[in-house]
């Protein structure tokens, strides 16, 4: 074999550092290029689903609190609303209210309908009757109805009654609106 000379020998050497770094670029850098580009794509998916994460933590917290802050309200609005009763337990109810104060009921008529403000929390009854009795025994049946939260007298139109025997006895024609609590929409 002959010696190479100086000039075959850095050829040689040139191609085998080309060879060398080719294939260190070929199965080496780009590789790991590769991978480094997917990790920071991955990295970048994580950070936005670590956010989703964070948020869904952070609704999750305001939900319970809406949800405590719901229980609370319909807890105190059962303190002072009934749950929604038939018209025959109304009707009682106002016949024993108008009793009470010695009016004698001579007619009542009903419609129930719901809230027009909050339909979903609240059922309204207006009760109309007609009332006749002393004006005092009246008044105090108003009285008792304006310090009850649920009632509350929507219209009166009074007519005395003559008789010459009773002074201040009357008739009064009224409207009382009923308000009743809806039972939650779970149960």
């Amino acid at each position: 074999m002959k010696a190479l000379t100086k000039r075959e020998k850095i050829l040689t050497f040139s191609a085998g550092l080309l060879a060398i770094v080719y294939f260190s670029v070929q199965f080496a850098i780009l590789p790991l290029a590769s991978r480094l580009n997917e990790a920071r794509a991955d990295l970048d998916r994580l950070q936005v689903e670590q956010l989703q994460v964070e948020f869904d933590i952070a609704n999750r917290a305001d939900i319970e609190r809406i949800n405590t802050i719901a229980h609370e309200t319909l807890s105190y609005l059962k303190e002072y609303y009934p749950s929604v009763i038939s018209t025959d337990e109304v009707h009682l109810k106002l016949t024993d209210l108008t009793l009470r104060h010695g009016l004698v009921p001579s007619s009542l008529t009903m419609t129930v309908a719901p809230d027009p403000t909050y339909p979903d929390l609240f059922t309204i009854v207006l009760a109309t009757m007609t009332l006749e009795g002393y004006f005092d025994s009246i008044f105090g049946l108003l009285d008792e109805v304006d310090e009850n939260v649920y009632i509350r007298v929507a219209s009166n139109f009074f007519t005395q009654v003559r008789r010459a025997e009773t002074e201040g006895y009357g008739r009064i024609s009224t409207t009382f609106e009923l308000t009743y609590l809806n039972p939650p929409a779970n149960s």
